[in-house]
């Protein structure tokens, strides 16, 4: 007798399935989410509330640098500044100080504020092939 798993359940009704290949995360107000890219990946980044502050750094194999996405870091990124100045040990700062990069003078490319319109603002950018 062979035996097949029961299908999968849906879990949560209403919510448009996964897309393959797609990784989608929330920021909590105030957090750092980090996410790792390769050559070829896309980002795009959604301010679905509308007039919600956002900063993203670009952290490659030695220095903060926002050309790999096309972004400008002329900004403060004050919540990793943040995160450095209480002293904690996490994750995040460590990618920063194995890099030889401190985390307490971080920038970071400014893309939502209290200009940014309620609905599906975006802000996306391919990564070269080359950069990883």
């Amino acid at each position: 007798m062979i035996l097949a798993p029961p299908s999968p359940r849906l879990l949560l009704p209403g919510l448009v399935p996964r897309e393959p290949g797609l990784e989608t995360y929330w920021v909590r107000p105030g957090g750092v989410t980090a996410v790792r890219l390769g050559g070829g990946d896309r980002l795009e980044v959604v301010d679905r509330q509308g007039c919600q502050p956002a900063e993203l750094t670009v952290l490659d194999q030695h220095r903060i640098d926002g050309r790999a996405l096309g972004v400008a870091m002329d900004a403060p990124a004050t919540v990793l500044r943040g995160l450095a100045s209480r002293g904690g040990v996490s994750d995040v700062l460590r990618a920063f100080t194995d890099r030889g990069v401190d985390p307490s003078r971080a920038t970071a490319a400014r893309l939502f504020g209290e200009w940014s319109p309620t609905g599906p603002v975006r802000a996306s950018a391919p990564t070269p092939r080359s950069w990883s």
